[in-house]
């Protein structure tokens, strides 16, 4: 049986500083983030927490898009 274990963590500071560093101390595979452009040039396609945790990750970085919708 394959048994994945799932962590919840709460914990202040920024965001991508944060997240790359608990990735690492977990040792996980895999970062899985939502990516939402603010309109700036830096950061324009990812979103700058995104763009700083993919740029600083020591594993690999999945970042999804919600889908457009024509309504």
């Amino acid at each position: 049986m394959d048994r994945r274990k799932l962590h919840i963590l709460v914990k202040g500071g920024k965001a991508d500083q944060v997240i790359v560093e608990v990735a690492k101390k977990l040792k996980v595979d895999l970062i899985v983030m939502g990516a939402s452009s603010t309109g700036s040039k830096i950061g324009s396609l990812l979103g700058t927490t995104s763009e700083r945790v993919v740029r600083h990750a020591h594993c690999s970085v999945l970042c999804v898009r919600p889908p457009k919708f024509n309504g």
